[in-house]
């Protein structure tokens, strides 16, 4: 090979390298005067593209400030989360961010993608990862919560044809029941294409249209199974929230729970 075509070659992989697409993307300025989002990330494929274009939407007309987990950051990445969503700063796993400095500085937390497992921790009161305690920390706070629901519900994955009509019955409701927790806590549960116009409705201080009433299931409480034991009664718990403490008391008192 002559010198020459050495040279261009050289010349064409420096011009690569230095392509500013192949560079980690610089965050856009934050709009002046908006009000701060926290973007949670917790994991998985399905709805990612939903979830950045929801995101990049909220970027648009507020700070927003994303949170990725560990099973995020490797499916997701730093670069793409700054390029596709438009983000204005990352908060990656290794970073150690207090998540009571995020809910101080933020006025709305979006859970834009939800995985099973985090979801499980939610609804289990559970703070043992930086993502269930942001959730549950704004939510002992105030702060107002929108948690897009596509990778989690029941409901969306049958119509998906993603195998949830295959599941075993109990784990559907198992998951049902932790979604029904989730929102009797106060979050606000919306298809991921329904994201950003929820933050914003927020962030602008109007309430946005729930898809149900809040707690529209009733909660069949410890006391509930006390008082049907008296009764000698068992309790239909169809379309109903049932708490841990009130699972246990039922097998103490021998309380059937049953579904019509």
């Amino acid at each position: 090979m002559d010198d020459d075509r050495l040279r261009q070659l050289v010349a064409k992989q420096v011009r690569r390298a230095l392509r500013p697409e192949t560079s980690l993307a610089s965050p856009p300025p934050a709009p002046e005067g908006a009000g701060t989002v926290a973007a949670l990330f917790c994991g998985g494929r399905g709805g990612l593209s939903t979830a950045l274009a929801q995101v990049a939407g909220i970027a648009k007309l507020a700070r927003v400030v994303a949170v990725l987990t560990p099973a995020a950051k490797e499916i997701l990445g730093e670069d793409r989360l700054t390029r596709e969503a438009r983000v204005h700063e990352v908060v990656l796993p290794e970073s150690r961010v207090s998540p009571w400095e995020l809910i101080d500085r933020t006025e709305v937390i979006a859970v834009a993608q939800l995985t099973r497992t985090t979801l499980a921790r939610i609804g289990l009161g559970l703070s043992d990862s930086l993502a269930s305690t942001l959730v549950l920390t704004a939510l002992w706070a105030g702060k107002p919560v929108v948690v897009a629901k596509d990778g989690v519900d029941p409901d969306l994955a049958a119509r998906d044809a993603s195998g949830a009509a295959d599941a075993p019955r109990a784990l559907v409701r198992l998951y049902e029941e932790y979604l029904d927790r989730l929102e009797a806590f106060g979050c606000h549960l919306v298809p991921a294409a329904r994201l950003s116009e929820t933050v914003l409705a927020l962030l602008t201080g109007r309430e946005p249209i729930r898809e149900r009433p809040l707690q529209s299931r009733r909660v069949i409480t410890e006391e509930d199974v006390q008082r049907a034991a008296r009764r000698g009664e068992s309790i239909d718990i169809s379309r109903a929230i049932v708490t841990p403490l009130a699972r246990d008391a039922a097998r103490e008192l021998g309380v059937g729970l049953t579904e019509s």
